[in-house]
């Protein structure tokens, strides 16, 4: 599946971001975007929080809570890692399921499912990022099809808050594989 993206915090930025599953076996899915690893649907071992930096976390990452249900709602712990394995610092994640709306993109409109995502994380070099995100999961293409995402964090050496994103991701082409 590919999906439009863009983003308009220092200058407006545009990119494709392409997602392929590459193996399902035994051992979890892999899903090609930077490079995203899954122990299983909805759990991340390896890949991006909020933006194109991959990170390696210490315990799966549940970016789904499979069956999605309108009022659900979990909150993680995670410490993440850098492809040396040196720790970067901690992510706390809080999702909260809404309502079901039909949200339109450029690969068509979608019965989705929306989820409210909070995320808190510090690492060495700056203070706390706030990130807050909007996600519509479609079960007829088993995942996103829109995500809006905005960041702010504050840089320990300057005391500033900086707005790192504003970014909006929308599902553009989609070829179902086998199930």
């Amino acid at each position: 599946m590919t999906h439009q993206a863009q983003d308009g915090v220092l200058a407006k930025q545009q990119w494709i971001e392409t997602h392929e599953v590459m193996a399902v076996d035994p051992s979890g899915i892999t899903v090609r975007i930077t490079t995203e690893g899954w122990s299983e649907p909805g759990q991340v071992l390896v890949g991006a929080l909020y933006v194109h930096e991959t990170r390696y976390l210490d315990v799966p990452l549940q970016r789904f809570d499979f069956p999605l249900a309108s009022g659900e709602k979990w909150n993680q712990w995670a410490r993440n890692s850098d492809e040396t394995m040196k720790t970067l610092g901690t992510t706390n994640r809080h999702v909260r399921v809404g309502r079901w709306e039909k949200v339109s993109t450029p690969a068509g409109t979608f019965d989705a499912i929306k989820l409210g995502v909070m995320m808190d994380a510090e690492e060495f070099w700056r203070g706390p990022t706030t990130c807050t995100c909007s996600v519509w999961y479609a079960p007829a293409v088993r995942n996103v099809v829109r995500e809006k995402r905005d960041a702010d964090d504050l840089e320990k050496s300057e005391g500033d808050s900086v707005r790192t994103q504003h970014a909006l991701l929308e599902l553009s082409d989609f070829t179902s594989g086998s199930r």
